[in-house]
């Protein structure tokens, strides 16, 4: 047998280490919101600490996704900088910079109105009702406009956060009705699979749904010197 054919068999690669479904799960804070072609926490943790020793030090990632890197990093006692086209990806990575106990969260969303009356136009409504009730959709527009409005408030955009990934998928967990996660379909599409099912969207109140998921976000400690 060939050096080059003893190697691959006893040096296992990269892509099997860091690239599988097998791994340990890392900080429960990287799976807050599902993010299209990301990859694995223990993919940076893996390189973080090959190439770096000590603590504070400074991480960028150009093309932030995310966010897994910067998160990972951190973790890990470091500084990130994140950079990213997607402006959804430089929301996470600035939601994230703060990140609140599960107090923070519960108190906040118990001072926010999200039963003023919003103007929505019969576009939006042709576009979003196959996925929510009038009534959800209200929520989701006052919250959305609330994160927008208070932009230094880390508590308030950490929830923003927290929602973003209660959107649309298969559970009562989420805002929508029963839909794909992660990918985003046509109104068309969705009413087509609204009548295959039989379902019509129900109301979905927010706040619960958005402390639900905060706890299994924030299920594991994070190392002191985070915030």
């Amino acid at each position: 047998m060939s050096q080059s054919s003893q190697a691959k068999k006893t040096i296992p690669s990269l892509e099997e280490k860091h690239w599988t479904s097998k791994q340990k799960a890392l900080h429960s804070l990287h799976y807050t919101v599902s993010y299209r072609a990301s990859f694995k926490p223990e993919l940076p943790e893996f390189f973080i600490n090959k190439y770096l020793s000590g603590k504070n030090k400074t991480v960028l990632d150009p093309f932030g996704g995310r966010g897994t890197t910067i998160l990972q990093s951190n973790i890990m006692g470091h500084a990130g900088i994140q950079n990213d086209i997607n402006p959804l990806s430089l929301f996470i990575g600035k939601a994230n910079q703060y990140i609140p106990s599960l107090k923070e969260i519960s108190e906040k969303l118990d001072t926010l109105n999200l039963k003023m009356p919003v103007n929505i136009s019969k576009e939006e409504k042709e576009t979003l009702l196959p996925f929510f009730h009038l009534d959800t959709l209200k929520e989701i527009i006052n919250l959305k406009n609330l994160v927008l409005s208070n932009p230094q408030d880390k508590v308030l955009q950490f929830i923003g956060l927290i929602a973003l990934s209660r959107l649309h998928g298969h559970s009562n967990g989420f805002f929508s009705v029963y839909t794909f996660p992660q990918i985003s379909i046509t109104p068309e599409s969705q009413t087509r699979n609204n009548h295959k099912r039989n379902q019509i969207p129900d109301y979905r109140e927010i706040k619960s749904r958005i402390l639900q998921k905060a706890k299994k976000t924030l299920k594991d400690k994070l190392p002191p010197f985070y915030n």
